[in-house]
């Protein structure tokens, strides 16, 4: 027992040494350098010879991922309020991490973790958001006002379940509100084609609308809409 405890002691006490030399010989290291970000912040990219290029095709460049439509992600307003889903505020709420936009490889400023894919051709031709590795797996640290990046690091702060379920969230209240689902839809969300229709399927009586759905299933306009729009909103067509 009393060996158990000194090899305890000694450990504990290795441990702490190792770590108070891990953070000096990190606080003296030249290799940190930083970098502005958005506003007024500064972001610290820890040296790990990672270019400028290779973070912005790690960040946004897409992946294949495609969780919905892009025009839609874009102008989608949070449930119960009228502030966009895809703001900073918001993107940092569920912790993930804001930055400015490029225009290289992030035009439309997404925080890390999200990319746009855009399908040129066939039944799924549109363009999509959609998640990538840095969504999980990548770090910022807040310390004394700073950012510390760490890059392919372990992004413990991201909630993906609370995220995924705000996002349903939001698409639920869009489609229960009229006034939102018409902010969505002046926000250009829409093709003129997908409008067009959705028009016409609002102004149906309840019991017209699934009927209206399959009648005019050879109408360039309501395969648009079924195959266009989100799948929440078809199903509520369908439902009602």
């Amino acid at each position: 027992m009393r060996k158990l405890s000194e090899m305890t002691r000694r450990t504990s006490t290795v441990f702490a040494s190792a770590m108070a030399a891990f953070w000096t010989l990190g606080s003296l290291l030249p290799g940190v350098t930083a970098a502005q970000a958005t506003g007024s912040d500064s972001v610290i990219y820890l040296d790990q010879a990672w270019s400028q290029a290779d973070r912005e095709f790690y960040y946004n460049v897409t992946q294949g991922s495609a969780v919905m439509d892009y025009a839609v992600f874009m102008n989608l307003e949070v449930a119960g309020g009228q502030e966009l889903f895809r703001s900073d505020a918001v993107s940092d709420r569920y912790g993930m991490i804001p930055q400015a936009g490029n225009p290289r490889t992030n035009p439309d400023g997404l925080p890390v973790g999200l990319a746009k894919w855009s399908v040129a051709e066939g039944r799924w031709k549109g363009d999509y958001i959609g998640l990538t590795c840095a969504a999980c797996h990548n770090a910022q640290l807040h310390y004394q006002g700073k950012k510390i990046r760490i890059d392919g690091g372990v992004g413990n702060t991201f909630d993906f379940v609370a995220y995924i379920g705000a996002l349903n969230n939001a698409m639920q209240a869009t489609l229960a509100d009229a006034a939102k689902f018409d902010r969505l839809a002046q926000g250009k969300a829409f093709s003129e084609a997908q409008q067009e229709a959705i028009e016409i399927l609002f102004a149906l009586e309840e019991d017209e609308i699934p009927d209206a759905l399959f009648d005019f299933a050879d109408d360039e306009a309501r395969d648009i809409v079924r195959d266009g729009l989100a799948h929440e909103a078809r199903l509520s067509f369908v439902r009602a």
